[in-house]
Formats: C-alpha cells, structure tokens, sequence
C-alpha cells in the first residue's frame, strides 16, 4: 500500500513537471503564431 502510494506521488510530480515544461515550451510558440 505505501509503495503504490508513493508511485502515485512520483507519477503526479511528474506530471506537475511535463506541464509545466509544455507551458514553457507552447508559450513561445503561441506568441509566434500570434505575430
């Protein structure tokens, strides 16, 4: 039970991380389509 608990954890960190980065990366792109 511990162990799936902390995969849950790391899986939703990773998560945090994957969307963070696509804002970072789309961000920039956005703004090129834009102008």
């Amino acid at each position: 039970m511990e162990s799936d608990h902390i995969l849950d954890r790391n899986s939703g960190g990773r998560i945090r991380l994957y969307r963070i980065n696509f804002k970072k990366i789309i961000g920039p792109i956005k703004v090129a389509f834009i102008t």
